[in-house]
């Protein structure tokens, strides 16, 4: 049901899966347990259905145990759930909670990549001002270029969280007013999209890399930028978040919330 993109089974399956080894002791399976749940909680992200992610996920919080795997696959789902509902203070929280275990160098490498690109979306949300530290903790500066040389692996992953990767570095050299540099970036992520993303899964990523092309070609004008790009949101607001042969870390971030900050920053005049 995963691969074919059937996230009403996933759920259902799984649910099936929690009761039977909730129910017969003589098979209670902690791992197995948080398995179903981590599984469920990805497909109530593309579902929508946050209140029932929100329930799983603390079900799975009981039967993990601190700095295990499944923990951190657990905290991992959490993360992406509260990303899509901008509880954008709680994935802070989180993001710290996982990063400061112990056991967090231990993790294969592809892992504590995912969580070095949930922190530079973190930290393109404060420079966004959609969320607000204590000042007292000293965020520094946030280096997208040392970013981008911690994230080797998934440099690689032409169909996966490399779009993630690519997307954050261009939204940061928006908010930095890099002007150059993101007509650089974005002629090469259009040349990208051409060669790897012609996929009905990563249409959704399609659109998105288009409007960021249509707002360079309007030289950053905020009217022209939302006229020449209706069309393509429209359909990218009418297509469901896809996940079937693809990371669900692709779209961190649903592109609808990050369109909107990418108006935010445009302005009537051409930059």
């Amino acid at each position: 049901y995963r691969v074919v993109n059937n996230h009403e089974k996933v759920v259902e399956v799984c649910q099936q899966a929690l009761h039977y080894f909730e129910s017969n002791s003589n098979v209670r399976s902690s791992s197995s347990i948080a398995v179903f749940c981590i599984e469920i909680i990805i497909s109530c992200i593309s579902l929508k259905n946050f209140d029932l992610g929100e329930k799983i996920y603390r079900k799975s919080v009981e039967f993990t145990q601190v700095g295990s795997i499944n923990w951190f696959l657990t905290l991992d789902g959490y993360v992406l759930l509260c990303f899509h509902t901008k509880r954008y203070e709680d994935v802070y929280q989180i993001l710290h909670l996982a990063t400061s275990n112990k056991k967090y160098k231990l993790l294969p490498v592809q892992y504590q990549e995912i969580w070095k690109v949930y922190d530079a979306y973190i930290n393109f949300l404060i420079e966004a001002e959609q969320l607000t530290i204590d000042k007292r903790e000293n965020i520094k500066n946030f280096r997208v270029g040392k970013f981008l040389n911690e994230v080797p692996q998934y440099s690689k992953d032409k169909l996966g969280i490399n779009i993630s990767i690519l997307i954050i570095h261009i939204l940061f050299l928006l908010y930095r007013k890099k002007r150059d540099a993101i007509v650089e970036r974005v002629d090469a992520l259009t040349q990208y999209s051409y060669r790897y993303l012609i996929k009905d899964e990563t249409y959704r990523s399609n659109c998105f890399i288009k409007m960021l092309a249509k707002m360079v070609k309007a030289s950053f004008h905020k009217n022209a930028t939302k006229r020449t790009t209706k069309k393509l949101y429209e359909r990218l607001a009418s297509t469901p978040l896809a996940t079937k042969g693809q990371s669900q870390h692709v779209e961190i971030i649903p592109y609808e919330d990050l369109w909107e900050l990418v108006l935010q920053k445009l302005v009537n005049r051409a930059m």
